[in-house]
């Protein structure tokens, strides 16, 4: 949408709605990745989620704009390799704890 407004109408809206999905895409992770571990091990889970997104928060840009500069339509590729090798590590790690698998208990572990 924010690539094809014409307008500073459709660009604010366009960021509003990058921020309100962010805003709960970041809740839902955190609150996602603490529901995952053991009680113990919840605050040590948020603080990692918390880190990994402050990081991201400035990595991302600096080297997507540095692998820009090399050719326009490498970060496109880049992070969309990235994002599938994700969901591929996300899908075979951590068979054990499969939702599938233990939804007779009614917890997802």
């Amino acid at each position: 949408m924010i690539a094809a407004a014409d307008n500073l109408v459709l660009i604010i809206l366009s960021y509003i709605i990058i921020g309100a999905g962010s805003g709960l895409g970041m809740s839902s992770l955190s609150a996602g990745a603490s529901l995952s571990v053991s009680q113990q091990n919840q605050g040590a889970a948020a603080g990692a989620v918390a880190m990994t997104q402050g990081i991201a928060g400035i990595v991302s840009p600096l080297f997507g704009s540095f692998i820009y500069e090399i050719n326009i339509k490498f970060p496109f590729i880049f992070f969309s390799i990235f994002a599938v090798l994700a969901y591929i590590l996300f899908v075979f790690s951590n068979k054990e704890n499969n939702y599938l698998k233990n939804k007779d208990q009614g917890v997802y572990r």
